[in-house]
């Protein structure tokens, strides 16, 4: 076929002007005189001349790639064949390639990352029909006058690849690209796995555009080399060059997309491209005003009262939605949640849409995202004790990607300003300590912290300081590094979730019990507190972003109690919740009675301890405090105030409850010895660790049980009185003889296990697994530590439940208790908060 001419027909078309010409064939404008409108002609190379099989199967192939209807991809009206050679009819395009872009300079990062989204988009159309590009490269990307980008040639790469022969000394990408004439302009842009001719999903066109999205900030291929071949070895064994700094300043966290674009292997590429779309559109630095910065408000309904805080939720999938924080661009919201009775997962999100995306960090525990855009994470998280989990602590950028681990027994940890440091709660021996930065301790305490911020210049840090091992309550507290904590509020009675206010000169914190009601609060520097927002359930606020705007979280947490049998097993539950809060402490030997304590919502002011039949009966209100155990014959349960402090002896029936005299000791937990005449209580000294104690009931006689340290509240005395089953300061489960000895640990139960009661035999005890569902129990041989399957207990709720807390076996192993919290939240967004 001869070269076109203007006044021509190719088929119905009459040729105009010629548009361009290359490798891959002549473009013209042209028109259709059907329909009376402008369009572009491709004319494919004339090689195809006299190959009808191939000319049919581009006909077919290429009416496929038509099918795609995208803003981001050029239009296909028509395909087919003149002359033997084939030619495909498009829209015509204005503008100009962006190839000629690059050519005239860099781009801004946020205008390069504009363009990289559009044609992320229009490539997840096409992969979302199974069409590759293959040829993605700034020849085939056209910029239209208003800034929209169109992607070319769709498919044509594979669509003119000749067949390979095994026998030829070039590979099959060589030689077919040598026939186009394309090599020098395409093999800068391919992946490692087109160069060595493996199979090519739409990963390939995401490491094309990811060498594109680098050429467009730095104005250089990634791949350089005076010959192609110098540029396939680059290709295949080096790594791209770093960005200017300038650029990653301007935009933190885009060297880590690039990176990813360009890893060698597929698998290490984004899985999608609207996955890459999504992380780019979360770097673009777009702060939407704040409430009264223009005089308006976004969103606002009519009528609506402007100072009135706006709520938008964020999530509405049953769970419970564990931490959030903002991201460097205040509009990204990064969260971790489990919905749906599913493990923990984190995910990306932005405040304008219900949207959001999973990272792939399972089982991980999200803590701060910095402002370079990398997140704080604690790994295979396992619990510790009433609130608390421990993990491994890492850093991990906010795209994805591998953990960097840090350190381990972590809690809670948060970012400085500049993204440098981190400031960590973690637990060493027996108590915890606050670390800024990681590795210098500057506070420590036998109880436990929780929710460490730097405040918005790095001069201090805020703090939760609970001084009650599995309780809640505590103080508000602010201290700066090589000086002493300041406790700043009285004592709250359930203090969570924590962040530094926008001027830097509050600290706002969640609260039930405070003297001023329940919800949001904020405390200055001097002491001041007032009330920011009042809720009728638990509130809080996970983080502010500079323009005031809030991560507000609802909660509705529950505590469940309910029993079965082993032989019954979730079939024949039953539901012995009385309030919301309902902790399970013990259960009779006989397993007809409960013993649980209400410290939630439902309890008004005052914690209270009951008892209830596993018949369904009312419970039975025994008084103010907590407790935890009953007698050996039933008749008292050992009970404390919340915390406990003081041990108490309460009677299930006629009589009055008897304060023990441990003048000096703090009591955090305890049990009967088998004669019901002592009790082992676990109980510390000012300023030391716990340990633990005997305790006569009618002479108050207290002496020291074991010089050894308790890690946590586990207290089982087993039935002939001999041993204590406790957690010692290295977190392993150990049995404690009541003659002083020393104590004999078990390797294999470590901080994921507590224990469940004893068997009546004394010779083996029943342990559980506190994070998982169905909990697997085991028995446990007290002698040897070898452990038998016994059942496995599933609550009757899954949502928004990831663990067992609580659980009582009766010493034939055969009926059991359990408590389990379950928690419903949701994330708002919140504009207007003050």
């Amino acid at each position: 076929m001869n070269p076109l001419v203007p006044g021509s027909k190719l088929g119905p078309y009459e040729i105009g002007t010629l548009l361009g010409a290359g490798g891959m064939g002549e473009v013209y404008r042209a028109r259709d005189p059907r329909l009376g409108r402008e369009v572009a002609v491709k004319v494919l190379p004339r090689a195809w001349a006299g190959d009808p099989e191939r000319q049919q199967r581009f006909v077919a192939e290429a009416r496929a790639a038509g099918s795609i209807n995208h803003p981001n991809i050029v239009t296909l009206h028509d395909v087919g064949v003149a002359d033997g050679a084939p030619y495909l009819v498009t829209e015509v395009l204005e503008g100009e390639a962006l190839r000629a872009v690059i050519e005239r300079g860099t781009l801004s990062p946020e205008r390069a990352a504009e363009i990289v989204i559009q044609i992320a988009q229009g490539l997840a159309a096409a992969h979302a029909k199974g069409i590759v590009h293959r040829d993605l490269k700034p020849e085939n990307l056209q910029v239209l006058p208003d800034g929209r980008v169109k992607i070319l040639d769709f498919g044509i790469a594979k669509l003119t690849r000749t067949d390979s022969n095994p026998l030829a000394e070039t590979t099959p990408v060589f030689a077919s690209m040598t026939a186009t004439g394309t090599i020098l302009g395409t093999v800068s842009y391919m992946a490692p796995e087109q160069l060595r001719d493996k199979p090519v999903d739409h990963r390939a066109d995401l490491f094309a555009l990811g060498a594109i999205f680098h050429e467009l900030l730095t104005g250089r291929q990634p791949f350089t080399g005076e010959t192609a071949a110098d540029r396939v070895s680059a290709i295949l064994m080096a790594e791209p060059p770093a960005l200017p700094a300038t650029v990653e300043t301007a935009m933190p966290g885009v060297e880590a997309v690039i990176s990813k674009l360009l890893q060698k292997r597929p698998e290490g590429r984004f899985d999608s491209a609207s996955d890459l779309a999504f992380i780019l559109r979360l770097l673009v630095t777009r702060r939407a005003p704040a409430v009264g910065s223009t005089g308006q408000a976004e969103d606002l309904e009519p009528g609506a009262v402007r100072d009135a805080p706006q709520f938008r939720p964020l999530t509405f999938r049953d769970g419970n939605v564990v931490c959030s924080r903002f991201a460097p661009d205040g509009q990204t919201v990064v969260y971790q949640a489990a919905f749906d009775g599913k493990e923990s997962e984190i995910f990306l999100s932005r405040v304008e849409s219900p949207e959001a995306r999973g990272l792939g960090l399972r089982n991980a525990g999200l803590q701060s995202v910095s402002r370079t855009a990398e997140l704080a994470v604690t790994l295979r998280t396992r619990d510790f004790i009433g609130f608390v989990h421990l993990g491994t602590l890492a850093r991990v950028p906010m795209i994805g990607g591998r953990p960097r681990e840090l350190a381990e027994d972590v809690f809670m940890a948060d970012w400085s300003p500049d993204g440098r440091e981190l400031a960590v709660i973690r637990r060493v021996g027996a108590g915890f300590q606050l670390e800024a930065p990681l590795g210098r301790a500057i506070h420590s305490t036998t109880g436990w912290m929780s929710h460490p911020r730097y405040s918005p210049d790095g001069s201090r840090l805020s703090f939760f300081d609970h001084p009650g091992i599995g309780s809640n309550s505590g103080y508000v507290s602010v201290i700066r590094p090589g000086e002493a904590p300041r406790r700043l509020t009285s004592v709250i009675s359930t203090l969570w979730r924590g962040a530094w206010g926008p001027s830097g000169e509050e600290i706002w914190f969640g609260a039930m019990g405070h003297e001023q009601g329940d919800g949001v609060f904020a405390v200055n520097l001097e002491g001041r507190v007032r009330r920011v927002y009042s809720s009728p359930g638990f509130a809080g606020v996970d983080d502010l972003n500079a323009d005031g705007d809030a991560l507000f979280i609802t909660v509705q947490p529950r505590m469940r109690l309910e029993t079965s049998t082993r032989a019954g097993g979730l079939a024949d539950a039953v539901d012995l919740s009385w309030l919301d809060w309902s902790l399970l402490r013990d259960l009779t030997a006989d397993g007809t009675m409960v013993l649980f304590d209400e410290t939630g919502f439902g309890a008004g002011a005052s914690p209270g301890i009951y008892i209830r039949s596993i018949d369904g009966e009312p419970a039975v209100r025994l008084g103010d405090g907590v407790c935890a155990a009953f007698s050996p014959d039933g008749r008292h349960v050992l009970a404390g105030q919340n915390p406990m402090g003081e041990a108490m002896v309460i009677p299930t029936g006629v009589g009055k409850p008897r304060r023990l005299r441990t003048e000096g000791l703090h009591v955090s937990y305890g049990d009967w010895l088998p004669d019901g005449r002592e009790v082992v209580l676990l109980a510390s000294e000012e300023g030391q660790g716990r340990r633990f104690y005997r305790c006569e009931i009618e002479s108050g006689k207290v002496r020291l049980m074991n010089e050894a340290v308790i890690g946590s509240l586990v207290v089982k005395v087993s039935p002939d009185g001999s041993v204590v089953v406790g957690r010692g300061e290295d977190g392993l489960l150990a049995l404690f003889p009541l003659d002083g000895s020393a104590p004999r640990p078990f390797a294999k139960l470590g901080l994921s296990y507590r224990p469940a009661g004893w068997a009546g035999d004394s010779r083996s005890f029943f342990v559980f697994r506190a994070t998982e569902i169905p909990a697997k129990v085991s028995r446990v041989d007290a002698g040897t530590g070898a452990m038998e399957p016994w059942t496995e207990v599933t609550p009757l709720s899954r949502s928004g439940v990831d663990g067992i807390n609580s659980m009582r076996f009766t010493p034939d192993g055969e009926r059991y208790a359990y408590s389990y919290p379950r928690t419903h939240s949701v994330l708002h967004h919140a504009r207007g908060l003050r």
